[in-house]
C-alpha cells in the first residue's frame, strides 16, 4: 500500500492511514514495526519512481508528490469544481455499487440467523467479524469527503472492500437459508428467508445489468477525444498549404474529456506538417489568455455554447466544421441514450 501511494495513486495514503490505524488499535502491528516497514517501503518506492519519471519528463520529478501538493495542500483541485460534503455517500457510492450497496450493512448483522431461529433462541444481532475491514474504507470515504473537489474515481480503491462485505452478507444469507430452511420454527420465518435470498440474488443481477448499461452509456462520455479524432480526419483529408505547422488550441473541457497524449501522437503521425497543440488550463504553466480575434490558431476545440456562434456558424473569425456530442443520459420514456452538443471544432476562416 505504501508503494501504491508513492508510485500509483497518492490518495492511497488516506487508506493506508485508516488501515494502519486499525492495525495499531488491534495490536496486530507495533508502532516501531509500522514505521520501519513504512520507511523502507517508501524509500524503495521513491528510488524506483523518481529516476524513471524524471528521465521521462526531463526534470526532477516525483509525480505523486506533485499531485498531493496540488490537490490537497494547495487545494487547487477545487478550481475544477466542488461538490457538497455528502456527495460520495449520497451520489458516488449508490451509483458505483448500485443494488449491492444495501448488502454492505447486512454484512455486520446476523439478521438471517435471527429470522431462522424464529425467536426461539437468543441470537446476538451484530456480527463484528468484518469491522476491521469495513471501518477503514468508511473512514477513507469520510476523510476524502472533506476535500471540496470530488470525483468517483478518487474512491474507486474502496469499492473492492465494499464488494467483499456485500459478498460476505450474501454468503451468510445463502448459508443460513440452506441450513435452516427445514428447521425454521414457522412458515413466516421460512418465507422471510426465501424472500431475502431472492432479493439479494436479484440485486446482483440488476447491478450487473446496470453496470453493463453504464459501460455502454460511458462510451459517449469523452467528447474531447471524439473531437480530436474528427480533427484528425479533417487534417488527413485536407490539402496541404504552404505552412509547415498546424496550431491547435484545446480548452479545458476538451482536455478533460479525452484529448489524450495518445490521440495527439496519432494526430501528429497522420499529418505531414508539425502539429503544435496548446492547452488551456487552470495551472499557471498552462494558462494562456487567448484572444481569438488575433487568429493565432488554425483550429480550435472549444466548449462553446451555440449562442456564441455568429450568423455564419462560426466565432471570431473561425468557421464551425464539426461538433462532438457528449453528456449522455438515459431517456426512460423512449428507452434510448441521448446526448447533447459538447465540443465545437472550429477552423480559421479562409484557411484551405
Amino acid at each position: 500500500m505504501v508503494f501504491c501511494a508513492a508510485v500509483v495513486r497518492c490518495d492511497t495514503l488516506i487508506l493506508l492511514f485508516t488501515f494502519g490505524l486499525t492495525l495499531l488499535i488491534s495490536k496486530e502491528v507495533t508502532i516501531q514495526r509500522a514505521i520501519r516497514i513504512g520507511l523502507v517501503s517508501a524509500a524503495v518506492s521513491i528510488l524506483l519512481t523518481v529516476p524513471l519519471d524524471s528521465l521521462l519528463w526531463q526534470r526532477l520529478l516525483w509525480p505523486e508528490a506533485e499531485v498531493l501538493l496540488f490537490n490537497t495542500v494547495e487545494n487547487k483541485s477545487s478550481d475544477y469544481g466542488v461538490s457538497p460534503w455528502h456527495w460520495y455517500a449520497l451520489k458516488a457510492l449508490p451509483k458505483g455499487l448500485l443494488l449491492t450497496l444495501p448488502l454492505v450493512p447486512l454484512s455486520s448483522l446476523r439478521l438471517p440467523q435471527y429470522i431462522a431461529n424464529g425467536g426461539r433462541k437468543k441470537t446476538y444481532l451484530w456480527d463484528l467479524e468484518g469491522m476491521p475491514f469495513l471501518l477503514p474504507v468508511i473512514a477513507f470515504v469520510g476523510l476524502y469527503s472533506i476535500l471540496p473537489h470530488k470525483e468517483i474515481r478518487f474512491i474507486l480503491i474502496a469499492f473492492p472492500m465494499f464488494n467483499v462485505m456485500s459478498a460476505k452478507a450474501l454468503a451468510n444469507i445463502h448459508h443460513v437459508r440452506e441450513i435452516y430452511r427445514k428447521e425454521s420454527s414457522t412458515r413466516v420465518s421460512f418465507w422471510l428467508l426465501e424472500l431475502i435470498h431472492v432479493a439479494t440474488v436479484l440485486s446482483l443481477l440488476f447491478s450487473l445489468l446496470g453496470s453493463l448499461l453504464f459501460v455502454h452509456v460511458s462510451r459517449a462520455n469523452y467528447p474531447g477525444g471524439d473531437a480530436l479524432m474528427m480533427l484528425s480526419r479533417e487534417l488527413e483529408l485536407s490539402p496541404n498549404d504552404l505552412s509547415d505547422q498546424v496550431d491547435i488550441f484545446v480548452d479545458v473541457a476538451s482536455a478533460m474529456t479525452g484529448v489524450s497524449l495518445f490521440g495527439q501522437r496519432y494526430l501528429q503521425n497522420i499529418s505531414s506538417r508539425r502539429v503544435n497543440i496548446i492547452k488551456g488550463g487552470y495551472e499557471n504553466e498552462h494558462e494562456h489568455r487567448i484572444d481569438l480575434k488575433e487568429g493565432k490558431f488554425d483550429y480550435l476545440l472549444l466548449e462553446t455554447p451555440a449562442s456564441r456562434l455568429d450568423t455564419n456558424g462560426g466565432i471570431n473569425g473561425y468557421d464551425l466544421i464539426n461538433i462532438a456530442s457528449g453528456h449522455p443520459r438515459i431517456n426512460l420514456a423512449s428507452l434510448s441514450i441521448e446526448t447533447s452538443d459538447c465540443i465545437y471544432i472550429l477552423k480559421k476562416r479562409g484557411k484551405v
